[in-house]
Order: C-alpha cells, then structure tokens, then sequence
C-alpha cells in the first residue's frame, strides 16, 4: 500500500475545516508523543506544570492522542475567527524545563477541537475537560507524593 493511499483512507471529514489530503504532513501524533512536559492551564489563573518523570503523564499523552491529535491535522477552509478568549488549554514542550525554547505545540481547548461533531458540544466539550482534568490532578497527586518520598529519603540520609 503506498504512503498517499494510507493518508486519503484516515481522512476526517469535520465542516468548516477539511483534511489536507494526501500531501498535507500528519504531525499531530509525532508532536505528542515526542512531548516530554506539558502545562495545562485553567481559567487563566491555575497553571499545572506535568513532566514525563511523572507516572501518570502517559495518561496525559493518552488523552492528547484520543481527543486532540486528529484535530491537529486539520485546517480551516476560511479563517474566520479573531481573537478569541480562551479559558482552558494545554502546552507541550520537548524537555522537561518546559520553557519557551522547548515549546512545541499550544493548545487552546475549545469546543471546535473538543466536540466538533457531537450533538451536545457543550457537554461533550465539559466531559473531555473533567477527564484531562481529573488527570492533571492525578498527577499533581502523583508530584507530590514523590516530592514527599524523596524529602523522607533525605532525611533518612542525614
């Protein structure tokens, strides 16, 4: 089978945005899963910083790959949005620093990206939200219990 048939049968068809087709370069899976840290942001204000030394960032990747990742290799036929205020969204980033020079991909999480076909689009958008952010703080958990458990073994040491 060769590489374009591959392409054109994977196409998502999703109005007002269309596939590129066949000659359009599917990065999406290779930004995700090449992540090594991402922070996810809420409400402006609530910033989560998650690295892959984390147990449960995989699970993070996980849901990236299932709930974003077709949608990143889309584009719209007319750009017809401007600014936009966007509440929620999620920054990965090629090392563990996570500073701007390792930056790969932002991610404004909204309801075009979420829940572009469901019939309900604010409550599919609302439950893909609780579950990355049911995640997020799974692995907050997970931090802090190994920040923890690394403090116990320093203390043990000295």
């Amino acid at each position: 089978m060769n590489c374009s048939h591959a392409l054109a049968a994977d196409k998502v068809d999703v109005s007002p945005l269309r596939g590129n087709g066949a000659l359009w370069l599917s990065y999406g899976p290779a930004i995700i899963t090449s992540c090594r840290a991402v922070i996810y942001r809420e409400s402006g204000a609530d910033e989560y910083r998650i690295s892959d030394s984390n147990a449960k960032f995989a699970a993070v990747k996980d849901w990236l790959l299932a709930n974003v990742e077709r949608r990143l290799n889309l584009c719209p036929t007319k750009p017809c949005l401007g600014a936009v205020e966007v509440s929620r969204s999620i920054t990965l980033y090629s090392d563990e620093d996570a500073s701007s020079n390792h930056m790969l991909l932002h991610i404004p999480l909204t309801a075009q990206i979420l829940a572009p076909k469901s019939k309900n689009v604010s409550m599919r958008t609302d439950q893909r939200l609780g579950e990355l952010h049911d995640l997020v703080m799974a692995c907050k958990g997970q931090a802090e219990s190994n920040a923890s458990i690394e403090a116990d073994a320093k203390d043990d040491k000295d």
